[in-house]
């Protein structure tokens, strides 16, 4: 009898010490190690873009399943799935751009399940908390501010004077190309002189300027005007079809022009230095 009460009285407290450390193991298979949640940056800053990283294992016997919530004073910043094996343990993460202040970072799990079932699974801890202080981002030196201030009042003023530009010109064209079609009107009255007669070609020797001289129309026809013109014309109709040439064809007249517009910036320019030279003298 007194062996069947000492027996009796180990199996009763076997059991009693056996199922809390049981129930342990069970809660104790999956969750986030105590005091493992970090950001990707030391010593943040305001308005930087870091990461919150936190570790989850599972050492239970099955795949398992879940979530975790990243919070930032109580306010969710992301969510991020995880699935891991019998045995494995991964790394999570979110990200958060820094306010300044102090400020507590929770990462929660929720929802973890057995991936196969979806039952439930108990988790040793599935809360991690940190305690941050973002510290307030330290004024641009003066240079960087002076030419960030220039950058943008350039910028303003492109915007403003761009359309103005623009409209200036395009009515600068408009004028300039009025001019040139009127200097090919003109050259081409000039050349056709005053009579029109198609029978008298300026082969037959008639008195200059008493002709019927008609200008070219084409590219070819003022090229060869302009080499082949007979010395009787004079140099003044040689000179007339030259310009007439010139002028006729956009893509010749306006490098031209730019090209004599540069030159004469550029003796301006000589001029005015010769003049600071001899001032200085």
């Amino acid at each position: 009898m007194r062996r069947f009460l000492i027996s009796a009285s180990a199996v009763i407290l076997i059991a009693l010490f056996s199922s809390p450390l049981y129930a342990v193991a069970e809660t104790a298979s999956a969750g986030i190690p105590a005091g493992n949640i970090w950001l990707s940056k030391n010593s943040p800053i305001e308005k930087e873009s870091v990461r919150i990283f936190l570790p989850v294992y599972n050492a239970g016997a099955t795949k398992i399943s879940g979530d975790v919530i990243f919070s930032v004073d109580e306010t969710k910043v992301g969510t991020t799935h995880f699935e891991l094996d019998t045995g494995n343990s991964t790394i999570v993460s979110s990200p958060w751009t820094t306010t300044k202040g102090a400020h507590s970072i929770t990462a929660r799990l929720e929802g973890t399940v057995d991936a196969k079932t979806g039952t439930e699974i108990s988790v040793s801890a599935n809360t991690q908390t940190l305690a941050v202080d973002i510290a307030e981002r330290p004024p641009a030196p003066a240079l960087v501010q002076a030419l960030g201030t220039v950058a943008s009042v350039a910028q303003n003023t492109v915007s403003v004077a761009l359309p103005v530009v623009a409209s200036v010109a395009n009515t600068v064209f408009k004028e300039t190309e009025q001019l040139r079609e009127s200097a090919v009107v003109a050259l081409e009255n000039s050349l056709n002189g005053t009579n029109s007669s198609p029978d008298v070609t300026p082969s037959q020797g008639l008195v200059l300027g008493a002709e019927t001289f008609r200008a070219p129309t084409t590219e070819a026809g003022l090229m060869a005007t302009a080499v082949t013109a007979p010395a009787s014309e004079g140099v003044m109709r040689i000179l007339q079809t030259i310009l007439l040439f010139l002028v006729s064809y956009q893509w010749i007249f306006y490098p031209l022009l730019l090209l004599i517009l540069l030159g004469l910036l550029f003796l301006i320019g000589k001029g005015m230095s010769r003049k600071k030279a001899t001032a200085r003298v």
